[in-house]
């Protein structure tokens, strides 16, 4: 009896799973690359490698006021074959989710972010948000109409 086609690419797919678990890493992304003074935003740290990750420490981020939001495990895998070249994206760990409101107008650093683990410390300095003043207008002109 012949494999069948389906048979072999499961296969090949369960074969290419990594064989030692991955090592933990994170990452630090931000929704928004500026806002305007005053304005928040999402502010997200993904731990991979761990499922019940600890906390991240946020203290290094100066001069903002952070709000914890949510927490989840999230895993995935994602495959795809273009061309007969396949490629994988997976993510298996934690993801905490932040609302952060800047208290200052310029560059805005959105790290250190640091995650303190058993035998070592994991650390991401994280994307810079710029943070726009509001503009001084010297004139206004009001309109009211009945």
């Amino acid at each position: 009896m012949r494999p069948s086609f389906p048979a072999i690419f499961c296969a090949c797919l369960v074969l290419a799973q990594p064989i030692l678990a991955e090592e933990p890493s994170i990452r630090v992304e931000v929704n928004r690359s500026q806002i305007y003074q005053g304005e928040s935003f999402l502010l997200t740290v993904a731990v991979s490698g761990l499922s019940d990750s600890p906390t991240p420490d946020l203290s290094g981020i100066p001069n903002a006021a952070v709000e914890f939001l949510d927490s989840r495990r999230q895993n995935y895998d994602q495959w795809m074959n273009i061309n007969g070249q396949v490629t994988r994206h997976s993510f298996h760990g934690r993801q905490f989710f932040y609302q952060v409101t800047p208290g200052t107008t310029g560059e805005f650093a959105t790290g250190p972010v640091n995650l303190k683990l058993k035998d070592k410390t994991l650390t991401s300095i994280g994307p810079t948000v710029t943070v726009a003043g509001i503009e001084k207008q010297d004139f206004v002109t009001i309109r009211i109409l009945s």
